[in-house]
């Protein structure tokens, strides 16, 4: 969420959509920061997990249960009169059958200078890698994205979108660049992105 910036704007009410938001406590905090700046704010949901909505419901204007094939038809058909200045991700980009119809169907949602955040896995972070070598990377993670076409769907859909790598630094890594890259790669882009355990994308409709 911290992602997100908190901008001037004339719409009332500011709607907030939460996708896959746990109890929703990250659009709660958003929420929380708008009423600071005087604005009135609508929240709605849409969640795979059944078991949140009960939690969701008592914050919020509607909750709608989907599931990850459904989520772009969902997105598309639900809360129809209703467009988001902000939509907030909890799920890995890729956990959706068809990411980049997922982030066109967002962005029709969404009002002008509207934000959107979510996050997508590194599948070039080197201990994933080397789970995938050892036959031991989790189900969960079969599927990831590339950096690169994430960066042209959203250069597609949005007008503007910054991309920031969480690192995580990983013992023997240096030596393990140095023994197939040579010198010259240490502290370059690749030593980089083997570091990189996820992506977090905030684009601007």
């Amino acid at each position: 969420m911290q992602k997100l910036h908190i901008l001037p704007g004339a719409e009332k009410p500011v709607n907030i959509l939460g996708i896959d938001c746990g109890f929703g406590d990250t659009v709660l905090e958003l929420r929380n920061r708008l009423r600071q700046k005087g604005r009135d704010v609508r929240i709605y949901h849409l969640t795979t997990e059944n078991a949140y909505l009960p939690d969701l419901r008592p914050h919020s204007e509607d909750a709608v249960l989907t599931s990850k094939g459904q989520i772009v038809s969902t997105l598309a058909g639900q809360f129809p009169d209703i467009s988001f200045s902000y939509i907030c991700m909890g799920s890995d980009l890729a956990s959706f059958p068809d990411p980049e119809e997922f982030l066109k169907a967002a962005a029709a949602r969404m009002v002008s200078n509207g934000q959107i955040v979510f996050f997508f896995q590194n599948p070039y972070f080197a201990v994933r890698l080397h789970q995938l070598l050892q036959f031991s990377l989790p189900q969960s993670l079969v599927h990831m994205l590339s950096p690169e076409h994430v960066a042209q769907w959203v250069k597609d859909h949005f007008s503007h979108a910054e991309l920031t790598g969480v690192s995580q630094q990983i013992q023997g890594l240096n030596d393990f660049v140095l023994r197939h890259y040579g010198k010259e790669a240490l502290g370059s882009e690749i030593t980089t992105r083997l570091e990189i355990e996820r992506y977090y994308v905030r684009c601007v409709h």
